[in-house]
């Protein structure tokens, strides 16, 4: 359990830069060239990837990593790395998804704007901000005195050909790993490199999310639960209702109807609200 302060912050801001600033050419430059990022996204990749080796504090590595991250994620189009997406990226065509001011911004800029929005709690109303690095099948039951907890978990197509785990968030596993693990794991069967030893998720099927969700809900000392669903995946309002209204006296379901990137038809999403 990590309580993250402004020295921290201010540490870990300058280890970035200092990092950015040294970048060599690298293992990611090398495995994922023309892929996901370009060549000088790749190299600041490749100093950061560096200094999380060389961290010896887990509270400031974890902090780092964070923002590395999200940074990622927010400069890929489906905030995934299911396929190689760079041409989509720099392509000059007309755009329906993502964010090109975003896609422009170096690592240097969006890595430490998410560190600071990571700890930014902790200066609010002079609140404690803790971290909890774990996972939530197993943290959930240690919290105590916990207000309300949100669930929003991965949803999981029915149809089956959706993107896995592995397949989305590869590169993700493979930086937190460190080079050495990654490299060991990359294999290049598909149209891009992915790494395959990606820890297995729970909430990878069905029954498996359901079962994720109840865990987490009967743990859980909540005095109020937050929880996602939408309308073409598992679980369906139905089910989530269900298994809600099992343990709570009072739940109240808002649903908004948007329409996706890959369709017109609008899709139906729900938030319960459960107290």
């Amino acid at each position: 359990m990590n309580t993250y302060e402004r020295r921290n912050l201010r540490k870990a801001l300058e280890r970035v830069d200092l990092a950015i600033q040294n970048a060599r050419t690298g293992f990611v430059s090398s495995a994922f060239d023309d892929c996901y990022f370009t060549k000088a996204e790749n190299l600041e990749l490749d100093g950061l990837l560096n200094l999380l080796r060389r961290e010896e504090s887990r509270r400031v590595h974890d902090l780092i990593f964070y923002g590395v991250a999200q940074a990622a994620l927010a400069k890929l189009p489906m905030s995934m790395f299911h396929r190689a997406c760079l041409k989509q990226r720099t392509a000059d065509v007309e755009r329906r998804a993502g964010n090109l001011a975003i896609w422009s911004t170096p690592f240097r800029v969006l890595v430490p704007r998410f560190m600071e929005e990571a700890v930014m709690f902790t200066w609010i109303r002079r609140m404690r901000h803790v971290v909890i690095r774990g996972d939530a099948v197993d943290t959930v039951p240690s919290l105590e005195g916990d207000e309300a907890l949100f669930l929003d978990p991965p949803y999981v197509n029915p149809c089956g050909d959706a993107p896995t785990y592995a397949e989305a968030y590869h590169f993700l596993e493979g930086f937190a790993l460190g080079e050495v693990r990654w490299r060991r794991g990359l294999t290049y069967e598909k149209s891009h490199p992915i790494y395959v030893n990606c820890t297995d998720s729970d909430f990878e099927s069905g029954q498996g999310w359901i079962d994720g969700i109840r865990t987490l809900v009967d743990a859980g000392s909540a005095a109020t639960i937050l929880a996602t669903a939408r309308q073409r995946d598992v679980p369906g309002a139905r089910q989530l209702g269900r298994l809600l209204r099992a343990r709570f006296s009072v739940v109240r379901r808002r649903t908004i109807s948007e329409t996706t990137l890959f369709s017109e038809k609008p899709n139906k999403e729900y938030l319960f609200v459960a107290s």
